[in-house]
């Protein structure tokens, strides 16, 4: 609803005045095999890939409010999940609370919050990505891809694989892909340059 989506942007956009906590996140994970899966919201997400057998998180947890006593608290309460084994890679953005208490945090103008990620994941690893109220970007993967996206919009450039995108309430640009490719929009322009293969594009 209307009013959800407002008290959600309000999590994630800047609030003034007040006092900010920046804390950078980086970890290296190994890559034994298998597909690296990403669930995040509040926060951008850039893929991008290397020749490396591992994963190379890069991110950066912000808070804000009223008093720095009190962004300290919601920075703390952050947590970002990483687990590596035989089946790949998990990624998990963790805001520590409960819906009662992060709606009670959202509906105060001078508190906000979120994470920015930019992972670096081997160039022939399946990659699924989970997004809300953050833009997501891939680029240079030769393996199969999965973004389901919402509020914030979605880019994938230089991709060899089957490819499965959904956004709403966003833009959508595929730029130079070989699929097959699906595309399922709603809410947001859809662009689609240099695409071969298959293409199934839907938006509304």
């Amino acid at each position: 609803t209307l009013g959800v989506l407002v008290l959600l942007i309000a999590a994630y956009a800047p609030a003034s005045p007040s006092e900010q906590v920046v804390r950078p996140f980086n970890r290296t994970l190994k890559w034994s095999g298998g597909s690296d899966r990403v669930e995040h919201s509040l926060g951008d997400l850039a893929i991008r890939t290397h020749k490396e057998a591992s994963v190379e998180i890069v991110a950066t947890i912000r808070a804000a409010a009223a008093t720095k006593a009190e962004a300290t608290a919601i920075a703390d309460a952050i947590k970002i999940e990483t687990a590596s084994g035989p089946t790949g890679v998990t990624i998990r953005t963790d805001y520590g609370q409960d819906d009662d208490e992060r709606t009670a945090r959202r509906s105060h103008r001078s508190v906000s919050y979120g994470v920015s990620y930019q992972i670096t994941v081997p160039e022939t690893a399946p990659v699924s990505l989970s997004n809300r109220f953050g833009s997501t970007s891939v680029s240079n993967l030769n393996a199969n891809l999965s973004i389901n996206n919402g509020y914030g919009s979605a880019s994938v450039t230089n991709i060899r694989g089957t490819q499965i995108i959904e956004n709403a309430f966003g833009s959508t640009s595929v730029n130079n892909v070989a699929g097959p490719v699906t595309v399922n929009t709603r809410n947001g322009s859809l662009t689609l340059q240099a695409v071969k293969g298959d293409v199934t594009a839907n938006n509304r």
